[in-house]
């Protein structure tokens, strides 16, 4: 395999890797929202948007830089501190030409510092425009964990999984 081909399993795992951070909603973060969203909705509905935009300055505002953070995305890889998942995701802006993210359901729960969600998407990734565009569409579930620190919610922690074969 040359190395600007990438497998069906790569894109699989760099596109769900997308949607931990990537959710679409009805009404999009106003910029002093991004920066700091008030609750742990807004942080995730924040991420998922970034994600969307592929705007990696707003992501890097949301997700926690602890070195052990951890996550899990499909096709088994493991993701260890923001970098390791910071280069991915790069690859993966760099590679799209669009993206996609509606959420079918999103469930949020919170209980002091701590907070939980479950979410079922559709990371939706586009490649190339006009008649050359591809388009992929892959079902995910995912759930994640936030913390605040110094009142400002971050992601902690989250696993994605595959709803159905792409």
């Amino acid at each position: 395999m040359h190395s600007t081909e990438i497998s069906l399993t790569q894109w699989i795992v760099r596109g769900s890797l997308m949607s931990l951070l990537v959710c679409s909603c009805s009404t999009l973060p106003r910029s002093a929202e991004v920066n700091h969203p008030a609750t742990p909705e807004a942080v995730i509905r924040a991420m998922f948007h970034a994600n969307e935009t592929r705007n990696m300055a707003d992501l890097e505002r949301l997700v926690s830089k602890d070195p052990d953070m951890v996550g899990y995305s499909v096709g088994g890889r493991k993701y260890v501190g923001w970098q390791e998942l910071r280069l991915e995701m790069q690859q993966e802006f760099e590679t799209v030409t669009r993206l996609d993210i509606p959420i079918k359901e999103l469930h949020v729960w919170e209980r002091g510092d701590f907070a939980w969600y479950t979410a079922e998407i559709e990371y939706i990734r586009y490649e190339g425009v006009g008649a050359d565009a591809r388009r992929m569409l892959m079902p995910l579930r995912e759930s994640g964990v936030l913390e605040r620190r110094h009142g400002r919610w971050l992601l902690v922690q989250w696993h994605e999984s595959l709803e159905r074969a792409p």
